[in-house]
């Protein structure tokens, strides 16, 4: 019925795909939704920085594209929740494994961050072999020890 997908193809639309599941957005909320099902309000407050706009198209996006079910309640108030479609759960593994990489590897690429900003690519270099074992403090307190003796 539909051809394979080849993402790497300029004209393929599984990139609209790889759009939506890439977005940083739909990352969160497939982690959210992990637990059963949430209303809207407890999305934004789970995901801080989201604002409704974005959270309201991103949950229309991953609702056309069956990696949820807008559950709407009959009654006053309006009750609206979001559930993981099956297609849904399967992606929201891996987008917990994602969070998790992140999670474990954030400190070092913040520590290789500082290091680009508080030094020219050739002190980084040299420094970066030196650095590879110290904390981000001791880094520091090295690189200031250094740029100090240097003027």
């Amino acid at each position: 019925m539909f051809d394979s997908a080849d993402p790497y193809n300029l004209n393929c639309p599984s990139r609209d795909v790889l759009q939506l599941i890439g977005g940083k957005w739909t990352i969160l909320i497939l982690c959210c939704l992990q637990q059963g099902p949430v209303r809207t309000g407890e999305l934004m407050r789970s995901i801080g920085g989201v604002s409704q706009k974005m959270l309201t198209q991103t949950l229309r996006e991953m609702e056309l594209n069956g990696l949820i079910v807008r559950i709407s309640y009959p009654q006053v108030p309006p009750k609206v929740e979001y559930q993981l479609t099956e297609l849904g759960a399967s992606l929201s593994e891996l987008a917990r494994a994602l969070e998790q990489w992140v999670v474990k590897n954030y400190p070092e690429i913040m520590r290789l961050r500082a290091l680009e900003k508080i030094s020219n690519s050739a002190e980084i270099a040299e420094l970066r072999g030196v650095l590879a074992t110290e904390p981000l403090s001791n880094s520091y307190a090295l690189w200031k020890n250094q740029s100090t003796t240097k003027t």
